[in-house]
């Protein structure tokens, strides 16, 4: 399966949500076909999120980040978006705040194309957005609006109306400590809460409920994905601190990694099932860098988990990532324990001195890069690949011809395009691959 397209990858504008995954049913995971990716170069400066370039010709304005142009790919051709615009005060938790945003409508979503430097606002405060916006017509926006004694309390702002809704209060929960992360389930029925000292929360906001998963779960959640009728947690146990790791030059022992054990709590009866438990964390996945005590180097592969998903979310990001000693891999379902072979594709370590892992917008699509460094020092991609839970296939991207533009970057555009951003003669410079 080869494809072609025009597009590109960065970041400045925020971009659309996250959204369900679809489960497959089959089998084993094979190996696929191979994308091939078009080399694209823009005048001026520019950037490029949400499949859309922003383009802007006056430096010190991009430096701003303000006033872009907002383009798409459309039949070959780049056609610039109409912008609007959203400007309004509201009085909230006895505090004033002006909300100030620009953006373009693009596949039914809003993409912004101007927000204040780090939302400050007139009054002195902070507004944060804590989620991508789904489309403005049906969904508002979530953000995290500052309180002294309640932290970063989400709101929902409706772009078209300009309504500002508040679904903590809606529900009748009470909140009696402060807030410090927010995250809708996809139905917008539950919300994932983080207190400032870590512990995680689930808000049922249509039966008004507050659960403390760490205690229901009798462990300390460091990771959670929503499901439909269940939440997946994880917690990492044993790994040793960064001070904890012995001097003799930084070498990390097995047992320094830590081992992750991942459980369902169902949101029917709040009963608390076991997935998996005692799987070794990699340095990756431990937040752990070094060598390994024991082996040739530092790059030789780690048996464990290589890829869980780090942040909590709304549906998306089912899967782990686990690598044997062979290199062979294997996905785990975090909500099911369901383990599928990946067939003829072998964790690729070897010669190449970094190997990253990033999930796409919609959780079911694992980018997989393997990258080394240039006389120079530049960061070369020089492998990609993309695991498809869904479809059940890894794909290979077509990297040859990319040294042309000195890639320093790589990045997901949604779900459906991987972006490498480069530069040409001093030019921001793009390869971007259609899945």
């Amino acid at each position: 399966m080869r494809s072609k397209i025009v597009s590109a990858a960065l970041a400045l504008a925020l971009c659309l949500g996250l959204g369900g995954v679809c489960l497959a049913a089959g089998g084993p995971i094979a190996m696929g076909g191979e994308v091939e990716g078009t080399h694209l170069t823009l005048p001026g400066p520019s950037t490029f999120a949400s499949g859309l370039f922003f383009l802007c010709d006056d430096g010190e304005m991009m430096d701003q980040g303000s006033h872009f142009s907002a383009l798409a790919l459309q039949d070959g051709v780049l056609t610039p978006l109409e912008e609007r615009s959203f400007s309004q005060d509201y009085a909230i938790f006895d505090g004033d705040f002006h909300i100030e945003l620009d953006y373009v409508v693009y596949n039914g979503g809003a993409v912004f194309t101007y927000v204040p430097s780090d939302g400050e606002m007139d009054t002195g405060g902070i507004f944060r957005l804590l989620e991508s916006p789904s489309p403005v017509n049906s969904t508002p926006l979530l953000f995290a609006l500052p309180d002294a004694d309640r932290g970063s309390w989400p709101v929902l702002l409706d772009l078209e109306t300009g309504t500002v809704t508040d679904p903590l209060a809606d529900s009748g929960i009470s909140i009696p400590w402060k807030i410090a992360d927010a995250v809708f389930s996809s139905d917008r029925t539950g919300l994932l809460l983080r207190r400032e000292d870590g512990a995680a929360f689930y808000c049922d906001l249509v039966r008004g409920s507050l659960h403390d998963l760490d205690r229901l779960s009798g462990f300390h959640v460091d990771g959670c994905v929503m499901g439909k009728n269940s939440l997946s947690c994880w917690a990492l146990e044993g790994a040793a601190g960064p001070d904890q790791v012995p001097e003799a030059g930084g070498v990390l022992r097995p047992e320094d990694l830590g081992a992750l054990r991942v459980w369902t709590l169902s949101l029917a009866d709040l009963t608390v099932r076991t997935i998996s438990s005692g799987l070794p964390a990699t340095p990756g996945v431990s937040g752990l860098s070094g060598p390994l005590a024991g082996t040739e180097d530092s790059r030789d592969v780690t048996p464990g988990v290589v890829f869980i998903p780090q942040t909590d979310r709304a549906q998306g990001g089912r899967f782990a990532l686990v690598v044997d000693e062979e290199k062979a891999l294997r996905t785990l379902d975090l909500f099911t324990g369901r383990e599928r072979a990946v067939q003829d594709f072998a964790w690729p370590g070897g010669d190449y001195p970094l190997v990253q892992c990033s999930l796409s917008d919609g959780g079911d699509r694992l980018l997989i890069c393997r990258s080394a460094y240039d006389d120079e020092k530049d960061l070369l991609y020089m492998d990609l690949y993309v695991l498809d839970y869904t479809a059940g296939q890894v794909l290979r991207l077509d990297t040859d011809g990319m040294e042309q533009i000195r890639p320093h970057a790589v990045y997901w555009s949604g779900n459906d395009q991987v972006v490498v951003l480069g530069d040409v003669s001093d030019k921001a410079a793009y390869w971007v691959f259609p899945l």
